[in-house]
Order: C-alpha cells, then sequence, then structure tokens
C-alpha cells in the first residue's frame, strides 16, 4: 500500500494542499480544465488569507501551457485576478514575460469575442499589473472597443480611460470620440469616484476633454 506525505489518490482525482496558508485539500484533476484553472485563480484572488508566492507560481505553470484553450472569459478573469492578488497581498513580479506572451497570443486570437467587461477588465489589470500591453494587443484592443463602446458601462469607461492613464498610453482619437460620446450619454450613471478618475485620466494623459463632456 502507497504512502503519500501529502495527499490521497482517488481513481479520477488527486487532492494536494497549496500551502499550509490554505490549509484546505484543493483537486487538481488529471487533465486540467481551463475553467477550473480561472476559477481556482479567482477564488484565490477572493481569499482573505494570504497566498504565497510559490502557490501563485505553481498555478502560473500550471496554466501557461493550456492558454490558448481558455477562452474570452476565463483569459479576463485570470489577468484580472492576477491584478487583484498581487495589489492584495502585495506580490512581487508576480507573472512571468512567458506568460504574458502565452496570455496576450491567445487574447488576441480571440478578441472579437470580447465583451465590454473583459475588454475594460484586462485593460485595467494591466495598468495594476504595470504591464505595457504589446502594440498589435493595443491596437486589436481599442478598434474592438470602439466598436463596441455602446456596450461599455460607466464603470467600463472610467475605468479604461484611467487604465490607459495609468499606463502612460495616449489613446486613439477614434477611440477617444467615441468614449466621450457615450460618457455624455450615460453621465447620470457615474458615480463620484467614476467621474473623479475619468477627470483625473484626462489630465495624466493631457487631453483636453470636449465642451459638451466638461
Amino acid at each position: 500500500m502507497r504512502k503519500l506525505i501529502r495527499g490521497v489518490i482517488f481513481p479520477s482525482v488527486i487532492f494536494i494542499t497549496l500551502s499550509t496558508s490554505f490549509n484546505i485539500l484543493t483537486p487538481v484533476w488529471s487533465a486540467e480544465n481551463p475553467r477550473d484553472l480561472a476559477s481556482e485563480i479567482r477564488r484565490m484572488s477572493q481569499n482573505s488569507q494570504t497566498v504565497q508566492q510559490q502557490d501563485l507560481q505553481a498555478w502560473l505553470r500550471r496554466a501557461e501551457p493550456l492558454l490558448p484553450q481558455f477562452n474570452q472569459i476565463s483569459l479576463a478573469m485570470t489577468l484580472h485576478s492576477l491584478a487583484k492578488l498581487k495589489k492584495a497581498h502585495h506580490l512581487k513580479n508576480p507573472i512571468s514575460d512567458s506568460f504574458m506572451q502565452a496570455w496576450t497570443s491567445s487574447a488576441l486570437a480571440k478578441i472579437e469575442r470580447f465583451n465590454s467587461q473583459g475588454l475594460s477588465n484586462s485593460l485595467y489589470a494591466f495598468s495594476m499589473l504595470g504591464i505595457h500591453p504589446t502594440d498589435p494587443f493595443l491596437q486589436a484592443w481599442q478598434k474592438k472597443a470602439t466598436e463596441s463602446i455602446e456596450s461599455f458601462n460607466s464603470q467600463g469607461l472610467s475605468n479604461s480611460l484611467y487604465a490607459f492613464s495609468m499606463l502612460g498610453i495616449h489613446p486613439t482619437d477614434p477611440f477617444l470620440q467615441a468614449w466621450q460620446k457615450k460618457a455624455m450619454e450615460s453621465i447620470g450613471s457615474f458615480n463620484s469616484q467614476e467621474l473623479s478618475n475619468s477627470l483625473y485620466a484626462f489630465s495624466v494623459l493631457g487631453i483636453h476633454p470636449t465642451d459638451p463632456f466638461l
């Protein structure tokens, strides 16, 4: 009879402890599922307990080879969750260059299927991580965001413009024009934080908003 130090083997699943900081048993399937991996990192980002650097690195190693199989929802959720983890637990350089290259490649291939929330969350995550998106991703992001601007809510509008300012990236004129038009139409739904963040972003970017918007 085999003995396991950290787990118990069942026919289809192995239970392991991620670390002593979690004190829980986490299922790891022999054939990992991209949706399960995205849900796992989201749960980690919502966990009030301290997340150790080694736990995150272990997840990144498992997820990276499967990123081409992630759908647009899982891709956006993953990047946003990683950004929240870095901020909440003060993790240093949590994501490798190879992981970001794989994420960006997969996201570019699926950018037409991103909804407004996925677009805004992804760009905002880049700004929280302090990672500059590649030029091809930025071009594709702005094209898709401009085309789907009508589906952006006030939070998505504010977060997107704020992310540009935090990254030090000047948006394209078509995106800015579409952004201001949609923002004026939905200005009544902006809360005080969204309003202040939007004006702050204009200031940082050195952009003078249109008179109708002001």
